[in-house]
């Protein structure tokens, strides 16, 4: 395969993978969006697009990652507490 053409290909490739992305996210699968996007960027670091498109689905998916860990952390504070109360 001629350079031009496995260019052509990589850049279809990454533009595949950002589209799978962006329905992932808008399935609320945010950590599979996170990890394929990140994939495209690696096939494709200088299109501008795909980077502008992991830098919206970064924060969405920080979001998420952080609220998650907030409720398993209050659920663990919660459980803590419980567990102490009942000792006393």
């Amino acid at each position: 395969m001629n350079p031009k053409k496995a260019k052509a290909k990589e850049r279809r490739r990454a533009r595949k993978l950002a589209e799978q992305a962006w329905e992932a996210a808008n399935e609320q699968n945010l950590d599979l969006a996170e990890k394929i996007i990140r994939r495209a960027v690696t096939i494709q670091p200088e299109n501008p697009a795909l980077w502008n498109d992991q830098g919206l689905i970064q924060p969405a998916w920080a979001t998420h990652c952080s609220s998650a860990f907030e409720t398993d952390w209050s659920a663990s504070v919660e459980l803590t507490a419980c567990s102490r109360s009942s000792m006393a």
